[in-house]
């Protein structure tokens, strides 16, 4: 379900682009970029003479009947929609009403965009200075509207949003340990709530900027999942799909790409790469988790 969930998330977010687009229908060159704009665009011709409305009225739509369509997924399976704040909290629907699982679809969902928003930005972070390539523009117009906030800013908004995140879903729902202590189980009033007012809000914080670290897992997985596409595709011959990968891969590591790691004429850069970005998010996990955990009784 996870994976469908996920796939469902980005044809959102795909669908979410012609809501940014330009009122003329914008052209380009850059050929992920057209591979997507062109569907999108014959699309919105097909539906556009039978529903009758603007072409951006038609994604709109379009985008709410594919989250009704994952509600009703959810739904339908029984499954228990989350927001996940690392490897370590999960905050799911206190009561499983349909409302409640409507709305945590939707909180999920927001994760999810929040994710790639902060994908996009460690990418940015990390890029080579000088040109872009072709995947770098692509990831640009497919993190829109988030890639046209000037650079200051974005980890101000990024931050600032996935503590909103945070807030809203210990409003709506229960904290859950599902990592470091498997066993264990906790809601939000006995983590978070119970503490004085200032430490709850710190708490509260500290688990947005757990979320904000999903964005490095994003980037651990993507590089992984090039890393292998790329073995695939040099095994069958597959010079396009091997293209892309290399591309995808040289995206994620940015200026460290080729960086002269080479013995034996094998790159270990991704592989260091992967460890250190690995080692980074699962001490991120452990601090957090810790800090949540102390009881920080202040004197009164």
């Amino acid at each position: 379900m996870h994976i469908l969930s996920s796939a469902l998330n980005a044809l959102i977010v795909i669908l979410l682009l012609r809501l940014f687009a330009k009122t003329d229908r914008e052209s380009f060159f850059n050929p992920y970029v057209a591979f997507v704009g062109s569907r999108l665009n014959r699309l919105g011709d097909l539906l556009r003479p039978f529903l009758a409305l603007p072409e951006s009225a038609v994604f709109a739509l379009l985008t709410l009947l594919v989250f009704l369509f994952k509600s009703a997924v959810t739904v339908r399976l029984s499954l228990q929609p989350a927001v996940a704040f690392g490897e370590t909290f999960r905050c799911v629907p206190s009561t499983p009403t349909q409302l409640n699982l409507l709305i945590f679809n939707l909180l999920e969902t927001l994760s999810f965009i929040l994710k790639f928003w902060g994908f996009h930005f460690l990418v940015s972070l990390i890029a080579r200075p000088g040109g872009t390539t072709r995947m770098e523009q692509a990831l640009e117009h497919f993190a829109r509207p988030f890639s046209k906030v000037p650079y200051v800013f974005r980890p101000i908004l990024l931050t600032g949003l996935h503590v909103i995140l945070a807030f809203t879903a210990l409003n709506l729902g229960s904290l859950t340990s599902n990592s470091l202590q498997p066993g264990s189980s906790f809601t939000a009033t006995d983590v978070i709530s119970s503490a004085a007012l200032p430490v709850a809000m710190i708490k509260t914080a500290a688990l947005g900027v757990l979320a904000f670290c999903e964005s490095l897992s994003v980037m651990i997985s993507a590089l992984f999942a090039f890393i292998i596409g790329s073995l695939i595709a040099t095994f069958m011959r597959k010079p396009e799909v091997m293209m892309f990968c290399r591309e995808g891969s040289d995206l994620i590591l940015g200026r460290f790409s080729r960086g002269g790691t080479m013995q034996a004429g094998l790159d270990f850069t991704p592989l260091i790469f992967f460890i250190v970005a690995n080692l980074m998010y699962n001490t991120a996990n452990v601090v957090i988790f810790t800090f949540i955990n102390q009881p920080f009784n202040l004197p009164y």
